[in-house]
């Protein structure tokens, strides 16, 4: 972990409106503009500017959420939804910057679930926001945190390290299997002396001097490229081309992404990485493993590891999907990833309370998310604590004033701990 000089930075704050960047997340088809200037990540860069690369530096968070129309005090939940929110916002495609790789679309090749910076994502704006989603991650490096819930491609975290995009052929196969096969195709093709033009017209496998970026986009490879036939003597630098304005397609998208993390992390520590290191530190592991959050749970006062509602609770967290385990973690801790490995979990434990009730099985599971922690019901079966969590992870995401008994001892543990560091709990 990146050290830290300056306990007595100013924090800023950001207030954000949750319900309106949802509502129009849900008109993103009708209103891609609406929903992208509604967005989590605009509201945070609008606010926050370039603020983030000078509080970073402090040992507390580089900035406070304060979550509008919603009960919360920013002890750590609050400052995790909002980057849960922003990542959201970026692969739902509400922000409007990043698109699925090609290999999603064509269903071959590796990395059908990553994103690439969108080519014609290239406005002022436009970079400005790539640039405040850098310092995002560096933010994630330097605190040691994985905050960001974000599958980028592997080329991506390449030019993050180094600055320097790798070759064409290698993204190609990560990211563009079928592409990379017809461009295989076409050079063979280009080699054989007997082919004419005529026969290449015939074999409708190419036409014009064009190619389509990452995408979709259609552009010409030269001007008047989309007016110039190609011809069969044409294949190899054809190729050559269309490889070419695959591997600059993102150039200025990966420069601003670098230039905000540099404001964060010095090039030279980021060469202390290798790129799948800086992801999973960024990011975590991408799968919750119930095994590793076992490991590091604890139990409230009274709470018996072997009570019956505790192993109804690890049975249906092995039973829920990768992405309902997901949801598991954004409802408990704000964030949809763990730790990457023992040592990054530092002194953070999550912590099962009993909810005592007369009705167990009518009341939902409640939630801390500043503390990582969660007030569980004795259910009566394993399928109602199934039922019930389920339906609590994937519904209840507002974030309301934790008064609970649990949650004001929690409070109370959290604000001595905060002073004893020299944070303040409080908002401004």
């Amino acid at each position: 972990m990146l050290g830290s000089l300056l306990p007595g930075a100013h924090t800023p704050t950001a207030t954000l409106d949750r319900a309106r960047a949802a509502e129009e997340r849900v008109r993103a088809r009708e209103d891609p503009l609406g929903a992208a200037r509604a967005s989590v990540l605009v509201q945070l860069a609008s606010q926050l500017g370039g603020e983030i690369g000078h509080s970073v530096r402090q040992r507390t968070r580089p900035f406070r959420v304060r979550l509008a129309g919603e009960a919360s005090d920013d002890l750590g939940g609050p400052f995790r939804e909002a980057i849960a929110e922003a990542c959201l916002d970026l692969s739902s495609g509400a922000a409007s910057l990043l698109c699925p790789t090609p290999n999603a679309a064509s269903g071959v090749g590796a990395h059908r679930d990553a994103w690439l910076p969108k080519p014609a994502a290239a406005s002022a704006r436009e970079l400005r926001l790539f640039e405040f989603i850098g310092a995002l991650v560096g933010s994630a490096l330097r605190h040691d945190e994985p905050l960001m819930d974000l599958q980028l491609a592997p080329p991506v975290w390449r030019a993050l390290r180094s600055g320097v995009q790798t070759s064409s052929e290698l993204a190609l196969r990560e990211t563009d299997a079928a592409l990379l096969d017809s461009l295989a195709q076409l050079r063979a093709l280009g080699e054989s002396d007997v082919l004419t033009d005529a026969e290449l017209a015939s074999l409708a496998v190419v036409d014009v001097h064009t190619a389509n970026l990452s995408s979709g986009e259609e552009v010409e490879l030269f001007a008047a490229g989309a007016r110039t036939h190609v011809r069969a003597a044409q294949l190899s630098s054809y190729c050559a081309r269309v490889a070419a304005a695959r591997a600059r397609e993102s150039a200025p998208q990966l420069a601003a992404l670098r230039a905000g993390l540099l404001q964060c992390v010095p090039a030279r520590a980021l060469a202390l990485w290798a790129p799948a290191e800086l992801e999973r530190i960024a990011c975590g592991e991408a799968d919750v493993s119930v095994d590793a959050l076992r490991a590091h749970t604890r139990y409230g006062e009274g709470v018996d590891v072997h009570e019956t509602h505790v192993r109804y609770f690890w049975q249906t967290m092995h039973a829920f999907s990768p992405q309902e385990r997901a949801a598991f973690l954004r409802f408990t801790w704000g964030r949809s990833r763990l730790p990457s490995g023992a040592s990054a979990w530092k002194d953070q434990w999550f912590r099962i309370h009993t909810m005592e009730s007369v009705q167990p099985d009518s009341r939902l599971p409640v939630a801390h998310t500043c503390f990582f922690s969660m007030e569980l019901p004795r259910y009566s079966s394993a399928r109602v604590c199934y039922q019930r969590l389920q339906y609590a992870v994937l519904n209840c995401v507002d974030i309301d004033a934790d008064t609970s008994g649990n949650a004001v001892a929690n409070a109370r543990l959290q604000r001595l701990e905060s002073t004893a560091s020299g944070e303040s709990d409080e908002h401004g």
